[in-house]
């Protein structure tokens, strides 16, 4: 058996929000199956979470690295952005979340691979006993025993002013 690949993991925006977490997951869950890079420098295989940073980086920089990128916004609307078309020159394998996503990417002629979106199992495990649960969420909030509350419960929002809704994640549904 070869050598492990050395995967550096990149696509973060730094300020603690979804897509740092994310490469926060992504490399949790990479641990072990392949060599985790410090550096772009030190790497044989480039996994961006996103496709906007990659248009930062020196297209000489990631020569002869395979590139993967995941999508984590809708996938027909980023491919219609004309700066995409930099991202789709240098990545080799789009990676979504959804078969939405890779029906989509097929559309545009793209290879790619469905990989379910990377949980925190520390923080989303399953419950215990749930029909207790339902009954004290219920009478929390005071929920009749005939009905259902059904949720998507966000903070996200369209630029600074905290009070847009982010339409594309579909709270208006």
């Amino acid at each position: 058996m070869g050598a492990k690949a050395r995967v550096f993991v990149t696509g973060g925006d730094r300020v603690g929000w979804a897509l740092d977490e994310a490469v926060r997951l992504t490399r949790r869950a990479l641990e072990g199956a392949v060599d985790l890079a410090d550096g772009l420098a030190d790497s044989d295989v480039v996994h961006s979470i996103s496709w906007r940073p990659l248009l930062t980086l020196r297209r000489r920089s990631i020569e002869g690295r395979r590139v993967v990128c995941y999508a984590y916004e809708e996938v027909a609307r980023v491919l219609r952005e004309p700066a995409s078309l930099r991202a789709r020159a240098v990545v080799g394998r789009w990676l979504g979340g959804t078969t939405a996503d890779i029906e989509q990417f097929a559309a545009f002629g793209l290879e790619s691979t469905l990989i379910p979106f990377v949980v925190d199992t520390d923080v989303f495990r399953p419950l215990g006993d749930r029909a207790a649960l339902r009954r004290q969420c219920a009478e929390r909030w005071g929920i009749p025993t005939n009905r259902y509350l059904i949720g998507s419960f966000q903070r996200d929002t369209e630029g600074g002013d905290l009070t847009s809704p982010k339409l594309v994640k579909g709270p208006d549904v």
